[in-house]
């Protein structure tokens, strides 16, 4: 089977220097070894959050985030910590939805050690009575190292302009 995102975009660069605004100058870098595992470690964490949205697994869920995640969701404006963010989205989302994916991603790994950063489109399907109706978005995702495995450590989940996050 080949891989879900073969195509995938891969920036790895050096944020040593600045831009007067004070933002990161993303130069090319010697690529390294540990770069490209990054960025198949955070594909692979992604391909897995995707089945377990799709399948409702709150629990396996739990497991790729840190428990200090800070997020920013369709239904809720900000959450401090895993239970907010299982709470007061996942909750709410998951249930109420299907066929979510991940379209092909974004994925900047500055340097080998660094955090990965995951920038993705994402569609699934939402009910409204009893119709369903196309939903998309996008997200950006920070994943750090961290006991034993990569772990989101913050989400931005938002809607694209004009569609409903969720419909009654």
């Amino acid at each position: 089977m080949a891989p879900r995102y073969p195509r995938c975009l891969i920036i790895a660069g050096s944020i040593k220097d600045a831009t007067p605004s004070g933002l990161p100058s993303w130069k090319p870098a010697t690529r390294e070894a540990n770069v490209d595992d990054a960025v198949a470690r955070a594909t692979k964490w992604l391909r897995l959050w995707e089945r377990q949205i799709n399948e409702g697994d709150y629990q396996g869920a739990r497991d790729l985030f840190s428990p200090n995640v800070l997020s920013f969701g369709t239904i809720a404006p900000e959450m401090k910590g895993l239970e907010q963010l299982e709470s007061r989205q996942w909750r709410i989302v998951w249930p109420a939805i299907r066929d979510f994916s991940f379209g092909e991603p974004a994925i900047l790994a500055p340097s080998a050690g660094s955090d990965v950063v995951v920038i993705a489109s994402w569609n699934s399907l939402g009910r409204d009575g009893r119709q369903w109706y196309a939903r998309r978005g996008r997200c950006t995702l920070v994943l750090r190292e961290e006991a034993g495995g990569l772990r989101c450590i913050h989400s931005h989940f938002s809607m694209e302009p004009g569609i409903d996050p969720l419909r009654d």
